[in-house]
């Protein structure tokens, strides 16, 4: 077991070529007891400028995952309250965030980005305990971009750049993230795990609701939902809870939960979202026609609820004014010209004629309805804009393209598919199941999920 500076000698000699690499890694793994030991001269190593953090990212990432296994081993790890503040912590977060901007991906992709992404989840704890979440922003964001092979992979770091960006409620810095499709989930390049997809899309979901795209947020956190699971976790619960909100802005129902939804986070979701359950019984209702005073009143019974789940009372103040919008909007399909005082009489709209005026300007503005107000006379006139808003090149080109992603995407999936059918795991499992007592009956029963208790993932925090 070689001591520090011996490391640090073996580090600048094996990390120039593949086969060096591969041994650096084993003698790492095999020294990480000397490099725990003594995190200060772990890190003083680092900080003398002999291993750069891009020639020789592979001895970078164990060294800095030492001090991290070494903090979480203490009494205390370096996010904690105690210790947030101090040298050691300052320390580590100045090389980490050298790391995150200045790593080779080669080095840290191909022998471990397990301990790169722990490395990466101790600079998010200790920026958000810190209360200074947005230094921490573009060093993640920057390792997203350097470690994923592709835009279209999804890393651990995803979800921790869009958690510091809801923490800092710096929402618009993520959005170029989530424009990006991801399509690909590859733990043996990026140590990618379960709860980082959950993360991932809880947060993007938050993010996204933040920036008013609740259409996508509702489909986000709806994935994060219905995750495959055995067990009902605590970001699926919390999830589930922004995709009924956002649906109900953006659509004004809840769709029933899938059928691939885990059938024990179906039972789950039933008893721990009661008030939620509540707005959308009252949405539904609405929309038969029912006064839009039980939506008012369902938001008002939930509030306590709303407002335990962090940002969900804003979100619900905003399915009570969606709701009026969309009145207005059902109005179109009935009249072609209507007096602002019957506006607001229909849509049951507060303030009468002077405030049913002021929302018809500002939907008009936003493209929500095709009117004109004559003020003189105190009416609206709703326009029939049929299909000339289509009947343009740009829809034409916009078209075009969605049909290209279309085909493209049915040829991804028509790929996993075959990959799935000729990977050996699935063809053994399969085969298990035929090879049950009973034939594939009792294979299946052995698969069923049996109904448990409760369980989170640790460190979960609902922003």
């Amino acid at each position: 077991m070689a001591d520090v500076q011996a490391l640090v000698s073996s580090a600048a000699s094996l990390s120039s070529s593949p086969e060096g690499l591969a041994e650096l890694q084993s003698l790492l793994e095999s020294s990480a007891a000397t490099l725990s030991s003594d995190a200060n001269a772990t890190m003083s190593a680092l900080e003398s400028g002999a291993l750069a953090p891009d020639a020789h990212a592979l001895a970078h990432t164990h060294f800095l995952h030492a001090v991290v296994a070494a903090a979480h081993s203490s009494s205390a790890p370096m996010h904690d309250a105690s210790r947030v503040h101090d040298d050691e912590t300052s320390r580590f977060v100045a090389l980490a965030t050298t790391l995150l901007t200045r790593f080779d991906r080669a080095q840290v992709a191909r022998n471990d980005p397990s301990k790169f992404a722990t490395v990466c989840g101790a600079l998010r704890d200790i920026a958000i305990a810190r209360r200074l979440p947005t230094p921490a922003i573009a060093p993640m964001l920057a390792a997203v971009r350097r470690l994923r092979p592709s835009p279209e992979h999804l890393t651990p770091q995803h979800g921790m750049a869009l958690h510091l960006c809801v923490a800092a409620s710096f929402h618009s810095a993520a959005k170029s993230l989530l424009d990006d499709r991801v399509l690909t989930c590859d733990p043996s390049e990026t140590g990618l795990k379960p709860e980082d997809f959950l993360l991932y899309a809880y947060y993007g979901g938050v993010v996204l609701a933040g920036l008013g795209e609740h259409e996508r947020a509702a489909e986000l956190t709806l994935a994060a939902a219905t995750a495959p699971a055995t067990t009902t976790s605590a970001i699926a619960v919390a999830a589930y809870k922004k995709h009924a909100l956002c649906s109900l802005i953006a659509d004004g129902e809840v769709e029933p939960l899938p059928q691939y939804c885990p059938a024990i986070v179906k039972r789950h979701l039933k008893a721990a979202c009661g008030e939620y359950h509540a707005l959308v019984d009252a949405c539904k209702e609405r929309s038969k026609g029912s006064g839009a005073e039980k939506i008012a009143k369902a938001a008002a019974d939930g509030a306590a609820a709303f407002a335990a789940d962090g940002e969900n009372s804003a979100l619900a103040a905003l399915v009570v004014k969606s709701s009026t919008r969309r009145d207005v909007k059902r109005l179109t399909e009935t009249y072609l010209t209507l007096s602002l005082a019957d506006v607001a009489k229909h849509a049951e709209i507060e303030g009468g004629a002077a405030a049913a005026e002021a929302l018809l300007v500002d939907m008009i503005a936003s493209n929500e309805v095709s009117a004109s107000v004559d003020q003189k006379d105190g009416v609206v006139r709703f326009h029939d804009a049929g299909a000339d808003r289509y009947a343009s090149a740009a829809m034409a080109e916009r078209l075009d393209e969605e049909m290209k992603d279309m085909m493209t995407l049915a040829n991804r999936v028509r790929a996993a598919e075959e990959a799935v059918m000729e990977d050996k795991h699935y063809l053994q499992k399969a085969t298990d199941v035929l090879a049950g007592p009973a034939g594939g009956l009792a294979g299946m029963g052995r698969m069923r999920v049996d109904s448990g208790g409760d369980a989170e993932i640790e460190d979960f925090v609902d922003a």
